[in-house]
């Protein structure tokens, strides 16, 4: 079943898209459905195995968010995606909320972006196979997380409208947020961002940062928001501890950068993706309580590692989780490669260097303190990892302090 040929079913209202469509990926090794309506489409889907489907937004009778939440739930293995040339914001962002979809191609499309999107998620899908029944269950339970904060589902609006975006409009998004406020104030007064002079004002705070790593560390205060109310869930899960861990592991990450890199752009995604590298475990521990006390038990009282006993509990572990909640809430793919590879990182295909540099801050992190709860084992260091990134005994005492300092001004009260 592994090596059969996979099927696209493409639904749109458009006889003149469908032909483009049919046109574009005829040599490839795809089984290729059309479908006029969102009606058509549902009764392609109960007569024939279809791997992905493409669903235009805007439809006359039924429209591709009914079309797509009615997939989800009568064919919950399909990969779901938008084709939208409409601003029709309100719809899309609930049906990615919600679930319906899993990502939106704009529409006009770039043919080899087209190509290459579809090509990955047919490639996830088949990764998936294996574990296809626990995991379709897993993936269908993400809309049941906790809603991120307000702020940051209209910071990303905002940023996401180019014609009309403004610094102005950020800053005011962010100001009305005494907390975040204070919180990206001290990021910007840090000595990871190079910053000699006081920063005492939002604007100059986010001129300083810059957009990327504004929008990660909002969502991050989104995500730990989000945590508050699930400690109460979860009396073994352990929320102030893995806030501390994955703002360390950003620090380390870009402070080992430093060393190995002269690149600002890189230096960014690297910190982005150490702040949040273990948003699986808020998936874990919202999603699957029971399973969580029991995974907790046997690292205590077994003395078994995070990732064995995730495995024996749940088939899975909170690295493909978290890849799999990053896709859903449509963060960049290589947010999306470290969060899966972080603790494997030499298998990583893609993102290798960034995924090596997140998962060695990862372990320093824990080997210097500020690890969490759930850790019970001594973190595992190779000597090949040592060697990859040059981290002798010198440059790690320099990194450890370079985490201390940083974390007195950024650390959690």
């Amino acid at each position: 079943m592994q090596d059969a040929q996979p099927t696209v079913l493409f639904v749109d209202d458009e006889p003149g898209i469908l032909k483009s469509l049919r046109r574009l990926f005829m040599d490839e090794e795809w089984t290729i459905l059309l479908a006029d309506s969102g009606l058509a489409g549902l009764e392609i889907l109960a007569a024939e195995q279809v791997d992905l489907v493409v669903s235009d937004v805007r439809m006359p009778g039924m429209d591709g968010v009914e079309f797509l939440s009615r997939v989800k739930e009568r064919f919950p293995g399909v990969v779901r995606v938008f084709l939208s040339g409409y601003a029709e914001k309100e719809s899309v962002a609930t049906a990615l909320a919600e679930g319906y979809a899993l990502q939106i191609i704009p529409k006009p499309w770039i043919d080899d972006e087209l190509r290459e999107i579809i090509k990955n998620a047919l490639n996830q899908n088949t990764d998936l196979n294996s574990d296809l029944d626990n995991l379709s269950c897993i993936i269908d339970s993400l809309a049941n997380l906790p809603p991120l904060p307000e702020i940051y589902l209209e910071l990303k609006g905002c940023m996401a409208d180019r014609t009309n975006f403004t610094l102005d409009h950020v800053v005011d998004i962010i100001r009305r947020d005494m907390a975040l406020s204070a919180d990206l104030l001290h990021w910007a007064n840090s000595a990871l961002f190079g910053q000699r002079r006081k920063v005492d004002t939002v604007k100059r705070a986010v001129m300083l940062l810059g957009i990327d790593i504004i929008e990660s560390l909002v969502l991050s205060e989104s995500i730990s928001r989000a945590l508050s109310t699930l400690s109460a869930r979860s009396s073994s899960f352990d929320a102030p501890g893995l806030q501390r861990h994955s703002m360390s592991c950003a620090i380390l990450s870009r402070l080992i950068i430093s060393s190995t890199q002269d690149n600002a752009k890189f230096a960014d995604q690297v910190f982005i993706a150490g702040l949040l590298h273990d948003i699986g475990l808020l998936a874990v521990a919202s999603l699957f309580n029971e399973q969580y006390a029991r995974i907790d038990e046997l690292i205590r009282h077994k003395k078994q590692s995070l990732v064995d006993a995730e495995w024996q509990i749940l088939q899975t572990s909170h690295a493909e989780i978290g890849a799999l909640l990053s896709e859903r809430w449509s963060l960049p793919p290589f947010l999306v490669n470290v969060i899966r590879n972080h603790h494997e990182p030499l298998k990583a295909l893609q993102d290798r260097e960034l995924t090596i540099i997140v998962s060695a801050a990862d372990l320093l992190a824990s080997r210097f303190g500020y690890g969490v709860d759930y850790e019970q084992q001594e973190p595992e260091f190779t000597q090949e990892l040592l060697d990859y990134l040059q981290l002798t005994p010198q440059r790690l005492e320099q990194l450890r302090q370079g985490l201390e300092d940083n974390l007195g001004v950024n650390e959690p009260q």
